[in-house]
């Protein structure tokens, strides 16, 4: 039992709920990538109407990559897409904005971490994709 006048008090889960337990990232997939692509074409097309896309001394440039973003909107996500195809892309997400959708975060290819964390699975994920996949890594 905790004492109630402690700021710092122990948070008990009820059996019926159960932690997202942070497993290995996959790469993306090729379904994922080409549908990737596609959703940012047309999103950029549709809602963004006067965005262009201008890839400067790109042609030399290969995975893996560190790709930094100091702060991701949604629309980011599709400029990034469409930037970085045909290469594969990770990026680290906060597993509860995919909240019941687990699934498809993982097929994404998204590295999970949870906000406010010191998280030294993440920076061993982080490692993985670009030593042993050679993909690109978004942070």
């Amino acid at each position: 039992m905790t004492d109630r006048t402690s700021p710092l008090t122990e948070v008990i889960y009820p059996d019926s709920v159960k932690r997202y337990d942070y497993k290995m990232p996959k790469r993306e997939s090729a379904l994922y990538k080409h549908l990737s692509f596609a959703a940012s074409q047309l999103y950029l097309s549709l809602v963004l109407k006067d965005y262009r896309l201008t890839k400067i001394n790109m042609k030399k440039l290969k995975p893996p990559y560190i790709l930094l973003a100091n702060h991701l909107q949604l629309a980011d996500y599709y400029v990034m897409f469409k930037a970085s195809y045909p290469h594969r892309i990770n990026t680290v997400a906060a597993y509860n904005a995919f909240y019941g959708k687990i699934k498809i975060m993982e097929d994404l290819g998204c590295i999970p971490t949870r906000k406010f964390a010191t998280d030294m699975k993440l920076i061993r994920h982080c490692k993985t994709v670009l030593q042993d996949y050679g993909d690109i890594f978004c942070m």
